[in-house]
C-alpha cells in the first residue's frame, strides 16, 4: 500500500554526542568538546544508544530500532597553560619568586611531569611538581654588575609532558630583574713606614676602591682626621702621603729604636649612590737619635786676690730624646787657674798663689779658656761649649 513513515528519535542527545534524523536517515555528530568525550583515553572504546520509534501513518502502527555508535578515545593534547612571570630586586631581603604551572590534559587518567630547570643569566630555576621557585644569585657578575633602576629578565622554558601518550607542550617563565646599588668597597687597610730625621721624611700608597656595579663609579676620599701624632696624612685622588714632622716634640722625643704608629682612617664614597665605606693607613715611625747640644758658650770673670776667687755657670745641655741622659766633662786646670764640675755646674777657681796668676799687674785682663763635653750616654753622641774666664790682675 501506499504507506508512510515517519521518524521519532528517543532521546536524541546521547552521552559523547548527538543524534538527528532527516526523513530515514540518521546523523551522529560527536561532540569532542564535551567533557566525556574528551575524557577518553586513546584506546578506550564506548558507546552511545538511540532508540528510533518509526510509525505508519495511515495505521499509526509502531516500531522501534536502536542505532548504537561505538566512539573510540584519542590523546588530547596536554596544555601548559599561559605564560607566567616573577620579579626579583637585587640584594633584597627575599631573593625567590615563586608559581605553579598550571598543566592539563582533559584525558581521565592523564599523569602530567613537568620539566625546565635550569641556570639563568642572574639566577636559577627550580621545580617541585608544578611549582617553579627562581632564585636570584646575588653573588653572581651579572647581578652584582646592576644598577640601581636597572631592569633586566630571565626567561626559562618549562615543558609539560603527557607521561601516557609522551604529547608536549611549553610556557615560558619570565623573571624581572631590577638592580640595586652594591656596597662600595674602600679596600684593605694599608701601611707605610718611615724613620725619625732618615732623608726620606714619606710614606705613599693608593687606595684601593671598587665598586662591582657596572657603571662608570667615581669615587672621593675624605680623611677623618689628617693631623696624627707624628706627622700628617694628605690625599689627591686615591693616592694618600704620610710626612713625618721632624720638628714636631713627640717625634724629637722618639729614641733610637722606639717603634709607634699614625693610623687615619679613609672614608671611600661612591658619587652616584652616596655609600660609602672605610679603611685605614697605619703608618710606623721608628725613632732615631737627635742630635746632643751642649747649649751655647759661657764666660764667667775673676780678679786677682780677691775676697771671690770663683766663677759658676751651669751648662745648657739638652737632647729631645724622651730618655737621654746626658753627662759632663772637660774639668781641667788652666793657666790661671782651675775649672771644676758638677754635674751641669761649672765652677772656676783663680790660683792666687800660680806665678802666672802673681805675674798679672794691676789692670792686666787675661783669659782661661775651657772645652766642656756633653755626652748622651744612650748613644754616645756628644756635643761642646766653651767656657771663658777673665781674669783681671791687680
Amino acid at each position: 500500500d501506499d504507506s508512510t513513515f515517519t521518524y521519532a528519535i528517543g532521546a536524541a542527545t546521547g552521552t559523547y554526542g548527538s543524534l538527528a534524523m532527516s526523513g530515514a536517515d540518521w546523523t551522529y555528530t560527536l561532540d569532542n568538546s564535551d567533557s566525556d568525550t574528551t575524557a577518553l583515553d586513546a584506546g578506550d572504546s564506548v558507546t552511545d544508544a538511540f532508540t528510533i520509534t518509526v510509525t505508519e501513518s495511515s495505521s499509526s502502527t509502531t516500531d522501534t530500532m536502536t542505532v548504537t555508535i561505538t566512539v573510540t578515545g584519542a590523546d588530547d593534547d596536554v596544555s601548559a597553560g599561559a605564560d607566567q612571570t616573577g620579579s626579583v630586586t637585587e640584594d633584597a631581603s627575599t631573593s625567590t619568586a615563586t608559581g605553579t604551572i598550571s598543566g592539563s590534559d582533559a584525558d581521565a587518567d592523564a599523569s602530567l611531569s613537568y620539566s625546565g630547570a635550569a641556570t639563568g643569566t642572574y639566577g636559577s630555576i627550580a621545580l617541585s611538581g608544578a611549582a617553579w621557585t627562581y632564585t636570584l644569585d646575588n653573588t653572581d657578575a651579572d647581578t652584582t654588575a646592576l644598577d640601581a633602576g636597572d631592569s633586566v629578565t630571565d626567561a626559562f622554558t618549562m615543558t609539560v609532558t603527557d607521561s601516557d601518550s609522551s604529547e608536549t607542550d611549553t610556557m615560558t617563565v619570565t623573571i624581572t630583574v631590577t638592580g640595586a646599588d652594591d656596597d662600595v668597597s674602600a679596600g684593605a687597610d694599608q701601611t707605610g713606614a718611615v724613620t725619625e730625621d732618615a732623608s726620606t721624611t714619606t710614606a705613599t700608597g693608593t687606595v684601593a676602591a671598587s665598586d662591582v656595579d657596572g657603571d662608570d663609579s667615581t669615587f672621593t676620599y675624605a680623611i677623618g682626621t689628617a693631623a696624627g701624632t707624628y706627622g700628617s696624612l694628605a690625599m689627591s685622588g686615591a693616592d694618600w702621603t704620610y710626612t713625618l714632622d721632624n720638628s714636631d716634640a713627640d717625634t724629637t722625643a722618639l729614641d733610637a729604636g722606639d717603634s709607634v704608629t699614625d693610623a687615619f682612617t679613609i672614608t671611600v664614597t661612591e658619587s652616584s649612590s652616596s655609600t660609602t665605606d672605610t679603611m685605614t693607613v697605619t703608618v710606623t715611625i721608628t725613632g732615631a737619635d737627635d742630635d746632643v747640644s751642649a747649649g751655647a758658650d759661657q764666660t764667667g770673670s775673676v780678679t786677682e786676690d780677691a775676697t771671690g776667687t770663683t766663677a759658676t755657670g751651669t751648662i745648657a745641655g739638652s737632647d729631645a730624646d724622651a730618655d737621654a741622659s746626658l753627662s759632663y766633662s772637660g774639668a781641667a786646670t788652666g793657666t790661671y787657674g782651675s775649672i771644676a764640675l758638677s754635674g751641669a755646674t761649672w765652677t772656676y777657681t783663680l790660683d792666687n798663689s800660680d806665678a802666672d796668676t802673681t805675674a798679672l799687674d794691676a789692670g792686666d785682663s787675661v783669659t782661661d779658656a775651657f772645652t766642656m763635653t756633653v755626652t748622651d750616654s744612650d748613644s754616645t753622641e756628644t756635643d761642646t761649649m766653651t767656657v771663658t774666664i777673665t781674669v783681671t790682675g791687680a
